[in-house]
């Protein structure tokens, strides 16, 4: 059921229960047989959104009696029991329409389109679950699987990753693609990473796929509802500057710090795993020949991803836990494969092992790099203009330097030297 009948129906509810507390705060209202009081039973009935046994009972009551209070709660269940029925009727109307239209689109291969239609039809449903099970809903499910593997497959990553969102919403976020999803994201953080220019082509072609698949779907509509779409320009510093100051010596203080001082305490052997995972992404995506020279020579290429993999297949062998030396052993087999193939910059093998380790613990872990320090320091030490003041750090308390004059902390009486907490 979408927002907005779930809106309707909720606010309607709140209101008749309103009218019928309202009602029952005036003279007592006993029951026909034993004169008990009638009021914490409605009140039950009607703080539960039971409108029909409500109703029911109302009913009983005034067919053994007059009374013009029963009488007025009545009317209004029956005006709610009317509303409801009337809303219920039109969103089972709207589901059904799009219903025909995911079926229909499904049958064309309008797929992104029968995914829409999916998702408005699953929040009409009178039983999500029931809906879910349908067996044209698990078709199309089906097909929008395969066609988001196939498209990573193929380096495809938008059109892979709009697939799998997708089956995410139908699905009401549960889950159940967050490893695929972690995939392609990942390449397309590379490719925003080191070749900006790649990506920003690679929306604009799905862009296009887009919109000819929405005039394949609404015909002549598409045509007076076109417009042209915004190309996406990526901006912000380059890779070189972000990784400015990088050394190996971080990733392995990291990698140390990681494996027995964070809260899991997971050792060497699962951080260094995601290392591996980083680099070989980092060579399974394609278009970044412009930013690593090397990258143009495919055998290179090959030889570096085959030893990464060797080194990945070591480390699922592994049953005893590694100790740094050990670890620091398997970086310079990782650091040797490197300068023997692709040549990588040592800032680039240091960030991507980093991240990598990093992605294996928690969401909320995340590598400082130098470059991430110095914007933290900016933001810190620099001025505040919408406010007015320039505020440095001070034994470990945010300190105001100066207030500019004129502006509001100036007028707010704000003094330099005062803290904020």
């Amino acid at each position: 059921m979408t927002d907005r009948h779930l809106t309707r129906q909720r606010t309607s509810w709140i209101i008749l229960a309103a009218f019928i507390a309202a009602c029952l705060s005036g003279p007592p209202l006993t029951r026909a047989d034993d004169a008990s009081s009638l009021a914490p039973t409605l009140r039950r009935l009607a703080n539960s959104g039971s409108f029909d046994k409500l109703g029911d009972l109302l009913k009983t009551e005034q067919a053994t009696r007059k009374d013009d209070q029963i009488a007025s709660l009545l009317k209004a269940v029956d005006l709610y029991r009317k509303h409801d029925a009337d809303s219920t009727a039109v969103r089972r109307a709207d589901y059904q329409k799009a219903y025909d239209k995911m079926a229909a689109q499904s049958a064309e291969g309008n797929l992104n389109e029968g995914m829409f239609n999916a998702i408005e039809a699953s929040r009409l449903a009178d039983d999500m679950d029931s809906f879910l099970k349908d067996e044209k809903v698990t078709e199309l499910v089906k097909k929008v699987g395969a066609k988001a593997l196939d498209a990573y497959e193929k380096g495809e990553w938008l059109k892979s990753l709009s697939y799998y969102r997708t089956l995410e919403a139908l699905y009401d976020d549960s889950h159940l693609h967050d490893e695929q999803v972690k995939k392609v994201e990942r390449h397309l953080r590379v490719l925003r990473f080191y070749a900006p220019k790649a990506l920003e082509q690679m929306y604009a072609e799905r862009a296009k796929e887009l919109k000819a698949e929405r005039k394949a779907a609404e015909g002549d509509d598409a045509k007076k509802n076109e417009e042209d779409d915004e190309p996406i320009k990526i901006t912000g510093d380059t890779w070189e500057q972000r990784l400015k100051d990088i050394q190996m010596s971080m990733y392995r203080q990291t990698l140390s710090r990681a494996a027995h001082q964070h809260i899991t305490s997971p050792g060497y052997t699962p951080l260094l795993k995601g290392s591996v995972d980083a680099l070989v992404t980092l060579a399974d995506t394609p278009g970044l020949d412009a930013a690593f020279p090397k990258f143009k020579n495919e055998t290179a290429v090959k030889r570096f991803r085959e030893g990464l993999v060797r080194v990945r297949k070591d480390l699922d062998n592994v049953n005893a836990a590694l100790n740094y030396l050990q670890a620091s052993e398997i970086i310079d087999t990782i650091v040797d494969l490197n300068d023997n193939t692709v040549e990588l910059p040592e800032t680039v093998i240091a960030y991507e092992l980093g991240d990598g380790a990093a992605s294996q613990l928690d969401d909320f872990s995340s590598v400082i790099w130098p470059y991430d320090l110095e914007q933290f320091r900016r933001n810190v030490d620099g001025k505040f203009y919408g406010v007015g003041i320039q505020i440095s750090k001070r034994d470990g308390r945010l300190t105001v330097v100066s207030p500019l004059e004129g502006t509001p902390a100036h007028r707010a009486g704000i003094r330099a030297n005062d803290l904020i907490a």
